[in-house]
């Protein structure tokens, strides 16, 4: 999985329609569902939503629509989920990962920054690793909460970059890895940025919870974030040799 032709090259989800290869996408996110650790992750993200049967509820950036089928199965077939998402291929492949429960999703395509939904529509809403490619994260948020319902609830789901280590956290590769994987973001630091920005667009009863994880697979972790991509600008930018990346690799594997 971490081979360096299986990583996402380009990392523009506000263009995936557009991509010279926007099956790449899709694949990566196919790949990046079947890893355990993410797994673990998605449901423990949706656990923590006081969701209900019978609600409304949208999915906004739903992607491959993995968090769209679990919340299906939290509001039952009384309930609807819609999945929304700026890209029609995204769109496509979500639509065909059929369950029970299908029938309770439908799917839409918009922007997060101007949603073209109503106002006081859903009971909750989530957003999942979406804000981070935002130039305008608190735009967004404010049209979450727009659509929502008065006492509505709103899960958000973001990394902190910044603050992710990769051990032994002092070598000097590891710590260039993790500043360019986080400047590859609009905000690879929204995680922490997540509270301030919930207030400012009017949210209260605002609950952080705080969720890391420690794994020794070096490789499993390469494919999920996507490492190769700044592990090969490291190289391209001068930073450091491929013979310094390639020993480096070693010793973390």
């Amino acid at each position: 999985m971490s081979d360096m032709h299986t990583h996402l090259q380009e990392l523009d989800w506000h263009k995936v329609d557009a991509a010279a290869d926007p099956g790449a996408y899709t694949a990566y996110l196919d790949r990046l569902d079947s890893a355990p650790a993410m797994q673990q992750l998605r449901q423990n993200f949706i656990d923590y939503l006081p969701c209900k049967k019978g609600e409304h509820l949208l999915d906004s950036g739903c992607g491959s629509g993995s968090d769209s089928l679990l919340l299906a199965q939290k509001v039952g077939p009384a309930g609807k989920v819609l999945g929304l998402d700026f890209s029609q291929r995204m769109l496509q492949h979500a639509k065909t990962r059929r369950t029970d429960l299908s029938s309770s999703i439908y799917y839409a395509a918009g922007s997060l920054l101007c949603l073209p939904l109503a106002d006081n529509t859903f009971d909750g809403a989530i957003c999942n690793r979406v804000l981070m490619h935002l130039d305008n994260p608190q735009q967004a948020i404010c049209q979450l909460v727009r659509a929502l319902k008065p006492g509505a609830w709103l899960g958000l789901f973001e990394p902190d970059w910044p603050a992710a280590r990769i051990e032994p956290d002092g070598s000097i590769i590891s710590c260039a890895l993790m500043q360019t994987h986080s400047d590859s973001f609009a905000n690879g630091h929204i995680g922490a940025q997540l509270p301030e920005l919930m207030s400012q667009a009017g949210c209260s009863a605002i609950q952080i919870h705080k969720k890391s994880r420690a794994t020794r697979d070096f490789n499993q972790v390469v494919a999920m974030a996507n490492f190769e991509r700044s592990l090969k600008h490291l190289i391209a930018s001068g930073q450091h040799t491929t013979d310094d990346i390639q020993q480096w690799r070693q010793q973390m594997e």
